[in-house]
């Protein structure tokens, strides 16, 4: 990392430790482990002859991506988790012999010229517990460079490129201007994303001014005064939720995302988009009772998880129709469930949810693209999207 960095961080990020009996190593399940040629090469020169065979034994080379992985049993397990769930490698020969991608995971890092940007995957439970049932969990805290860089955070930095081609204090300032909307808790979530939408758009028009950093940082600033609250609060007063168009423009996205085998069986959701305007009230009173807190935590998560406004190329508007967008399928699945249980979630089964719609996220090749094509539409007027997309209480 350059002399000049720094890093921003939820502060959940530096209180992860992994633990494989307290998540019963669910990494490790059902997922493509590859195998570097580096660690290869580390297990080849074990001298414990009983160790070496265990480990080379439970790996095999998969021609179709040219490289090494790990063996996995009939139940998709990987064969080196202990029966306690812990590592064999990692208990055996320590953390620097473990794979990159084992080294790796769930941490995610995004480059922002002069800082890094840290959060975890959470398709990882331990770390969404930690992200999203803790008080402070998503506060945002600044670390200087030389702080601890442990092996997967330093492995992720070397295959890293900048990600914003603007000067790294406009990106500090526009994302932590983001994050200061979508943490104000004076506001239900659906009005922050509505001033969410309200500020990137204009941080667009400002982006390119030789004083943008410190005008994008005081529009941010306006956002959380009252007298911007009683400004805007006519605006929201007058603000419909436009029903038909909802259903239209959700059907057709979950149909392409079906099509496109994205989505498995999609016959609930539609009845649950059919059902969305009167079942709204008992969905997302409920939910939000118990709820709130980490909802509000797992979609200021997925901001940063990945560096919105900037994720995609294109305008702040356009990533931002591209996050909204895939809060509302997330949404329209979790009142699915709700509703299938016919009961309130429990709290693992809320966990499990979010580790299901972020694996969705994360490692289904077409998900977020289908979604940025149709988010695209939202573009023109950007206002009437809003509308149609958000319900307000």
């Amino acid at each position: 990392m350059a002399n000049n960095s720094y890093i921003w961080q939820p502060k959940y990020v530096n209180r992860f430790q992994c633990d494989g009996i307290k998540c019963h190593a669910k990494c490790c399940k059902k997922w493509g482990i590859i195998i570097d040629e580096r660690s290869l090469q580390k297990y080849q020169r074990i001298k414990n002859t009983d160790m070496q065979k265990k480990i080379l034994s439970s790996i095999t080379k998969q021609e179709n991506i040219n490289s090494h992985v790990i063996k996995l049993d009939n139940d998709g397990a990987c064969p080196l988790i202990c029966s306690d769930s812990l590592c064999y490698i990692q208990r055996n020969l320590g953390e620097t012999y473990l794979s990159e991608t084992c080294r790796i995971y769930p941490r995610k890092l995004n480059v922002m010229k002069n800082f890094h940007l840290r959060s975890l995957s959470m398709t990882c439970p331990i770390a969404a517990e930690a992200a999203l049932f803790t008080n402070d969990g998503m506060s945002m805290q600044k670390l200087e460079h030389h702080h601890e860089m442990n092996g997967g955070w330093n492995l992720l930095s070397k295959a890293k490129a900048p990600k914003f081609p603007y000067s790294g204090d406009l990106a500090e300032s526009i994302i932590l201007g983001a994050l200061s909307i979508l943490q104000n808790d004076s506001y239900t979530r659906e009005v922050r994303f509505i001033l969410l939408g309200l500020f990137l758009d204009k941080a667009d028009e400002l982006k390119d001014e030789s004083d943008a950093t410190e005008q994008i940082a005081n529009l941010a600033l306006t956002y959380q005064s009252m007298e911007f609250k009683k400004e805007i609060s006519s605006f929201l007063a007058s603000f419909n939720f436009h029903v038909a168009e909802n259903e239209v423009f959700m059907n057709s996205l979950l149909t392409i995302l079906s099509e496109e085998k994205q989505l498995g069986d999609i016959s609930d959701l539609l009845k649950s988009i059919d059902m969305y305007n009167s079942e709204y009230p008992l969905w997302h009173g409920l939910l939000e009772h118990i709820y709130g807190k980490a909802l509000d935590n797992y979609w200021v998560q997925e901001f940063i998880y990945h560096a919105y406004p900037f994720y995609v190329e294109g305008s702040f508007l356009h990533n931002y129709f591209i996050y909204l967008v895939s809060y509302k399928v997330w949404e329209i699945m979790l009142y699915n469930f709700r509703k299938g249980i016919g009961d309130i979630i429990g709290h693992e089964e809320f966990i499990m949810l979010v580790n299901t719609y972020t694996s969705i996220m994360d490692h289904k090749r077409q998900f977020l693209h289908i979604i940025e094509q149709k988010a695209a539409e939202c573009e023109a007027e950007p206002v009437k999207a809003m509308q149609m997309l958000l319900r307000l209480k």
